[in-house]
């Protein structure tokens, strides 16, 4: 009896809740249906969201968001901006985006799911962007003089480039059309005997043809007109090489880690200082390897220095001929042969310029690379800093790479980077410079450390690591060597056959 009772109640609350339900459905399908405002609903997203980034000031991209005449001009992808579907309207597919590098907002919060929703909806409902009262009253007021005005002004301001390219062009064609007015007038001149135009100049006048003047003009204009597409040339050139370094910037690794693109090493936790010396530990793990495999293999020292390798500390005078970085790596005791065979160093090198695995083109300075102090024991580099300080401020990156060259291409992987931020007072180096070097590896990449990988400290730091004191393993499996070999820095022949 209790059991039917309770279903009964159970049956009337279900029976009172259902028209709440279908009411709140209805509601629902009314949100969704309802039409879309742009001015109240899309307008403000737009407003807090995009035009600081395409709108008057800055049109990233070449698209603006803050009128729909700018809008419809599209970007430089000439993708949809009004109109088209969910799958084709370029804000909608942006927005909605879990990608990082292709989201937007760029390098913000994404929009809320009501704000996404929202874009979603007006592209579905055809994208409608209504004409602001200003923008509709001026397309019908404007005079056919004020729009021509503008589009010229308009084409001005998209050729600022090829105009201050052609300014020096441009007087020597003004020069010459003035000199080709006064030959005409010396023509005139000497046909009316007049006196300023009996001599050589009006002998040369009269003795070059109209056709010919018209000819001379004809050049100086042709001239310019190749002066300025030249210009519009060199012009398109930096915007591709923009747009390219754009596109390597997303599509690159290193734009998901913490150190960027280009990529900027964490700074070691020492003192700021213009001399270092820091431990590159070993990265095999293994109880038959010295102390587990936890051990010194090189140390390397920096320091600046000039162009004949004397050292330049804080208060020396900057050198005439420039600051030079010099590196210094220096084989740890019982680390094997193989692992600093002269083919191996012959591999590292260091530049100025970030580049990843492979460039087909020369880099813009020669690469430094190693030479041999000590045969087998030492080797050293002097790079020099190329950079031109700002004021009194001198900063910039140096990336050590492991790799080869074959003809114009250049193959190598970022390994270390050595970073300086040196100040100069009264031309000499102050207090406040530092010098410092770390590698692409560390707790700022993965914290805590995973399971199976080492500390950041037992590979490389500014802290000294424990050094082989006993007999090591040759195994060049234990070692690691078969790496150096799958990646071409050492050939096959490099680790020894073993002896029956």
């Amino acid at each position: 009896m209790a059991t039917a009772i309770g279903a009964l109640f159970a049956l009337l609350a279900l029976a009172s809740f259902a028209p709440i339900a279908i009411a709140l459905d209805e509601a629902q399908t009314a949100v969704d249906q309802r039409a879309i405002d742009f001015a109240v609903d899309v307008q403000p997203i737009f407003a807090a969201h995009c035009v600081k980034c395409h709108g008057p000031e800055v049109q990233s991209s070449g698209l603006r968001l803050d009128g729909r005449t700018h809008a419809q001009a599209g970007g430089y992808s000439g993708a949809t901006i009004v109109g088209g579907t969910l799958d084709t309207n370029e804000i909608h597919r942006r927005v909605s985006s879990t990608e990082r590098a292709y989201r937007m907002p760029k390098n913000a919060p994404a929009l809320s799911t009501d704000q996404i929703d929202t874009i979603r909806r007006w592209v579905e409902q055809g994208a409608a962007w209504p004409a602001q009262e200003s923008e509709a009253a001026n397309a019908d007021q404007r005079s056919l003089y004020d729009q021509s005005a503008e589009r010229l002004a308009d084409w001005f301001q998209r050729h600022e480039f090829e105009y201050a390219y052609i300014q020096p062009y441009a007087v020597a064609f003004v020069v010459g059309q003035l000199l080709l007015f006064v030959v005409s007038r010396a023509k005139t001149a000497r046909k009316q005997q007049r006196r300023w135009a009996s001599g050589r100049f009006g002998a040369l006048a009269a003795y070059l043809t109209p056709r010919e003047l018209t000819l001379l003009w004809l050049c100086m204009l042709g001239g310019l007109a190749l002066m300025f597409l030249r210009g519009h040339q060199l012009h398109t050139d930096e915007q591709l090489a923009r747009l390219q370094a754009v596109n390597a910037r997303h599509q690159s690794s290193w734009s998901k880690t913490v150190f960027g693109y280009p990529p900027v090493p964490v700074r070691p936790n020492h003192p700021i200082r213009v001399a270092g010396t820091y431990y590159r530990g070993n990265c095999e793990r293994n109880p038959e390897l010295f102390n587990n495999g936890h051990y010194l293999t090189a140390t390397f020292h920096v320091h600046l220095c000039d162009a004949k390798g004397n050292v330049v500390g804080v208060g020396d005078p900057i050198p005439a001929e420039g600051l030079y970085v010099y590196f210094e790596i220096e084989r740890a005791p019982g680390t094997p042969d193989m692992l600093f065979d002269r083919r191996m160093m012959a591999t590292v090198f260091f530049s100025e310029e970030f580049f990843e695995h492979q460039r087909d083109e020369p880099l813009p300075d020669k690469p430094t690379l190693l030479e041999a102090i000590e045969e087998g024991q030492r080797w050293a580099a002097r790079i020099p800093i190329r950079k031109q300080p700002r004021g009194n401020h001198l900063a910039g990156l140096i990336y050590l790479y492991m790799g080869r060259f074959e003809g114009r291409r250049i193959q190598g992987d970022v390994s270390y980077a050595i970073k300086y931020d040196l100040y100069i007072a009264d031309e000499r180096l102050d207090a406040e410079s530092d010098l410092w070097m770390s590698s692409f590896c560390g707790p700022s990449v993965a914290e805590p450390v995973p399971a199976g990988m080492l500390p950041f400290d037992e590979w490389f730091d500014h802290r000294p690591i424990p050094a082989i004191t006993g007999e090591n393993t040759k195994d060049p499996k234990l070692l690691g060597v078969d790496e150096y070999i799958d990646k071409g820095l050492l050939p096959a022949d490099a680790v020894p056959t073993p002896q029956p």
